[in-house]
């Protein structure tokens, strides 16, 4: 009934040679041995963009860290540690402006190299094709990777409403890829902040939704656009290396449902919530599925809400996966709800490409109501209102509190 995301990476071919050798890991010295923190990225003449969260408890004391630049092998000792001036923890637990700049006195072959291309104002619109490229930390702390390695996704929409620089996307990627440049073509359009957890010691997806923070941000740090000096001095390369990128992102979220079997209407969107991500998490990775395998979904909200997760088909028929009938929709921050059968059917994947709405509702309010399931077998038969009538419901709870509702259409596996 339905296909599992995938997580596997692909080595970046040799026209993305320039991304490894501008690209580095932020280590600390432990004892007698080497701690990657996060990741790096040269945006400008000695000055490496990563995460504050990943170097803010050193900021008075830059000394004690390092970046690391794989593709060379060389390191270098931070100098100084400019966090971005909006930076802050909330008690809801995101990081807000999760930026910072690491100065460092660079030698051949990195003072030489130009910077990663971003520009400011650039558009991104839902479902808009993203790729990350770093050198991930499981390939071993401190071991030189060939070549850095690509990860697809997509941009799913904004944290808050009345807010462009936090955007929620679903590259899988693991903690210690925090501070990964986040490409949208040929230039960075975000830096990965991590805000979801993953399997340990594993580059495999475990949740589909996750915080980026816009590149635009950085302007607050000082930073300029590199983006029009590369194409000026590297047209070529430019060129080459876009056409990777945009090959790279032909593998995405793919999800299937079998026994619904029909693909969903584009008129479902992001409602962007103030409420906490919910982690989504599945029992193998993307594209590892077999034909007719069992999948199961785990659903971890970070606030208390009401959860739902909907399947809607083009006869505008509404399939209800969670919650049972009969079962509270009310889910605490932190608990977490299996999803491994629909109705006495195991969900089962299958090739179709289909898609899942997951519903979050910071409210006492249900979304379904009792009246609406089917009388003869409700929890292996459609809802007796349909897609149009629960849009409708959603749009009324925005309209009563805009900032209590998460709406996420994504993409999930299918088996190969």
């Amino acid at each position: 009934m339905l296909a599992a995301i995938s997580g596997m990476t692909r080595a970046m071919p040799d026209p993305q040679e320039r991304i490894g050798r501008a690209s580095a890991h932020v280590v600390r010295i432990e004892g007698d041995r080497e701690v990657v923190l996060g990741q790096a990225w040269l945006a400008g003449p000695e000055s490496l963009v990563t995460c504050g969260h990943v170097v803010d408890e050193y900021s008075g004391s830059p000394h004690l860290l390092s970046v690391h630049f794989p593709g060379s092998g060389n390191s270098y000792p931070v100098t100084s540690i400019t966090l971005h001036p909006d930076y802050s923890r909330r008690s809801d637990q995101i990081v807000r402006f999760d930026a910072a700049v690491l100065r460092v006195e660079l030698s051949p072959p990195e003072s030489s190299l130009p910077p990663l291309p971003f520009c400011w104002g650039g558009r991104l619109e839902k479902n808009d094709p993203l790729v990350a490229a770093r050198y991930p930390v499981h390939l071993g702390e401190l071991t030189d990777a060939p070549e850095p390695l690509a990860q697809e996704g997509r941009f799913l929409g904004y944290l808050h409403k009345q807010d462009d620089y936090h955007l929620l996307h679903d590259l899988a990627l693991s903690p210690g890829d925090s501070g990964t440049a986040i490409f949208d073509g040929p230039t960075v359009a975000a830096i990965h902040c991590g805000d979801t957890a993953s399997l340990p010691g594993l580059n495999l997806p475990t949740t589909a939704i996750r915080l980026a923070l816009r590149v635009d941000a950085l302007k607050a740090l000082g930073l300029r656009e590199t983006a029009g000096v590369i194409h000026r001095a590297r047209t070529r390369p430019l060129v080459a290396a876009a056409g990777v990128f945009l090959a790279a992102t032909v593998l995405a979220f793919l999800i299937t449902l079998m026994t619904l079997a029909a693909p969903l209407k584009s008129r479902w969107r992001v409602n962007q919530p103030v409420q906490l991500p919910v982690d989504i998490r599945f029992n193998e990775p993307r594209f590892a599925y077999k034909l007719n395998e069992h999948a199961q979904i785990d659903l971890a909200p970070r606030n208390d809400c009401n959860l739902y997760l909907f399947d809607v088909n083009d006869s505008n028929r509404v399939f209800v996966l969670y919650p049972l009938p009969a079962f509270s929709p009310l889910v605490r921050s932190g608990q977490v709800r299996s999803v491994g059968k629909f109705g006495d059917n195991f969900i089962t994947v299958g090739r179709e490409q289909e898609k899942l709405h997951l519903v979050a509702l910071i409210s006492s309010d249900p979304l379904v109501k009792e009246t609406d399931w089917a009388k003869a077998n409700p929890a292996g038969s459609p809802l007796m209102i349909g897609g149009d009538a629960l849009m409708e419901r959603i749009h009324d709870f925005e309209r009563l509190e805009p900032d209590g509702v998460m709406h996420v259409e994504f993409d999930a596996p299918r088996a190969l």
